[in-house]
């Protein structure tokens, strides 16, 4: 099934009976579809980013102008590497992917179509979920270098799912003996460095949450947990950004547009018909009658890598070599090792997670990635 939702911005804060009208009137998709595409997977903002119980960012005046970051990420209609009634998968033109837009496109340049992208040396790319990795980087960086900047012990961030992620920050020894210049060049590689894996941890939580049972749609959406897609996807995102935030001398969403182009030129991205003959190479291997039979459950919680699956026997009966997508590591930045700066842990708000807790030691109230997501990725693997 192909969508072209190109304005998703212009109804995705629309009532839901509104949306779905819009919805119909764009797509001529049905009524439950619709609904699917529309319902809930709004985050939950929070009313403010400093934590309750540290009293650097309660002393700290007014509220920062996080714009043009205000509000949270625009929702992306993401597809499942497959044909079906209910995948909405689509293939996407890497040579038509239009001007990246963190915000709304109305008014301006828009993005290109939505899809899948086969790419020789990186397997199946969901665009959709690439743009919405780089977009909640850049969410969370320019709140974690308000709190860096500020020295405060601890920030709080919102969700897409209404999960609230805690981050406390544990300064190095040498922190305040840094000079002011010194010190803003290590913020502003750290923020960028914490922003990237606090997003890929997101989409960690979103596809254990969603291997466990939670669903913001009116469809159950566990058939789309750990896709072969998902996790290499988030980890583009995650490079992109920060390529994005790096640049000196693009906009944003000007240098998003440009690394995404080059990235997918690295990796090897081949066209649409290319993309469809990739999908039909794997029917019955990797997905059949419109679900995936194969998931992907490698996170990268081993070693930080994550080996992109590649169809065998693409294009011409030769395989090619993969090229390992890697989590954005703490040990170098900016020369030093801020390995343990961060403790992140996770306030589900999740019904599910009645039943994820159970999983792990203790019975926690709160999920913390480092000890708790290896435990649940064992869960998963052993009982799928």
């Amino acid at each position: 099934m192909k969508l072209e939702i190109r304005r998703e911005v212009s109804i995705t804060g629309a009532s839901p009976v509104s949306a779905v009208t819009a919805i119909r009137k764009l797509t001529g998709l049905p009524m439950m579809a619709a609904v699917i595409l529309t319902c809930g997977c709004g985050s939950v903002s929070t009313s403010s980013i400093r934590c309750p119980d540290d009293p650097v960012a309660k002393s700290t005046r007014g509220y920062p102008d996080f714009s043009p970051y205000n509000a949270t990420p625009k929702g992306r209609v993401g597809s499942i590497p497959c044909t079906g009634p209910l995948t909405f998968y689509a293939t996407a033109d890497p040579e038509q992917l239009g001007t990246h837009s963190y915000g709304s496109s109305l008014g301006g340049e828009e993005e290109g179509s939505r899809g899948i992208v086969y790419t020789l040396h990186g397997g199946f790319i969901d665009i959709a979920h690439v743009r919405k990795v780089v977009d909640w980087t850049v969410y969370h960086q320019v709140r974690i270098r308000h709190a860096l900047d500020n020295g405060w012990n601890c920030i709080v961030l919102p969700s897409k799912e209404g999960s609230v992620y805690r981050i406390r920050f544990n300064y190095p020894s040498t922190w305040q003996g840094m000079t002011p210049a010194r010190r803003q060049q290590v913020v502003g590689a750290l923020s960028i460095r914490l922003a990237q894996r606090l997003a890929i941890i997101q989409t960690e939580w979103h596809e254990i949450a969603t291997w466990f049972g939670y669903s913001c749609t009116l469809y159950p959406e566990k058939p789309s947990a750990f896709t072969y897609d998902d996790m290499t996807s988030h980890l583009l995102g995650s490079k992109i950004a920060g390529l994005a935030l790096h640049d000196g001398t693009h906009d944003f969403n000007s240098a998003v547009t440009y690394y995404l182009k080059r990235e997918l030129d690295r990796l090897g991205a081949v066209p649409p018909d290319q993309t469809l003959k990739a999908v039909a190479m794997v029917k019955n291997k990797w997905w059949k009658n419109g679900f995936v039979i194969r998931r992907q459950f490698d996170i990268g919680e081993r070693n930080g890598l994550i080996e992109p699956w590649i169809v065998p026997g693409f294009p011409n009966g030769r395989t090619e070599a993969t090229h390992p997508f890697s989590i954005p590591s703490l040990k170098d930045v900016a020369g030093m090792d801020m390995s343990g700066i961060e403790r992140v842990e996770v306030d589900p708000h999740l019904g599910v997670w009645s039943s994820m807790r159970k999983v792990l030691p203790g019975n926690p109230r709160v999920c913390r990635p480092t000890e708790d997501f290896p435990v649940l990725m064992r869960y998963i693997r052993a009982n799928d």
